[in-house]
């Protein structure tokens, strides 16, 4: 009887208990992919500053403007996905369905992004390098789903068709 009389002592602790009651979070992003996320922003803005040093451009605050509305919209996103993750779970309760595919998926996909980026940079930093060259361009290559070579859709793509032998 102590614990309810101090519930409604405090305001706080009266409201989070309420929303607590009310609220139920079903999908919960997992915390290494948040940190995989912002290593990879922090990384994507160190290699974009070695970029425009690099390119002889002027580094300003739009840039890291730029960053900050980035984190903003990457957050947006993150929970607005996750807002919907937790209705969902809300509305269907099942045990079968796990909803918090849909936030770590996307936190996934923006730091696929991040990636992207982080290789973009290191490939304008040097675009003659060996480096760049050789591991670099076919990373991104990849990464655009746009491999030149064991492409498995290339010869459908130019109209020929598989041909196996004793056909």
């Amino acid at each position: 009887m102590r614990s309810i009389a101090t519930i409604f002592q405090h305001k706080s602790i009266f409201l989070s208990a309420l929303a607590y009651g009310w609220f139920e979070v079903t999908a919960i992003p997992k915390p290494m992919l948040l940190f995989f996320l912002f290593g990879a922003m922090v990384v994507d803005f160190i290699t974009g500053l070695l970029k425009s040093w690099g390119l002889g451009l002027a580094t300003s605050s739009s840039g890291f403007r730029k960053t900050v509305s980035k984190l903003g919209m990457y957050a947006g996103a993150i929970m607005g996905m996750w807002f919907i993750a937790n209705m969902l779970g809300l509305m269907y309760p099942t045990k079968t369905v796990d909803y918090s595919v849909l936030v770590n998926g996307s936190i996934g996909f923006i730091t696929f992004i991040e990636i992207y980026s982080i290789f973009e940079n290191i490939y304008q930093i040097s675009p003659n390098g060996y480096l760049s060259k050789l591991f670099i361009k076919p990373v991104l290559k990849f990464l655009k789903g746009k491999l030149e070579n064991n492409h498995p859709l290339k010869d459908i793509d130019n109209g020929k068709q598989d041909e196996t032998p004793g056909s």
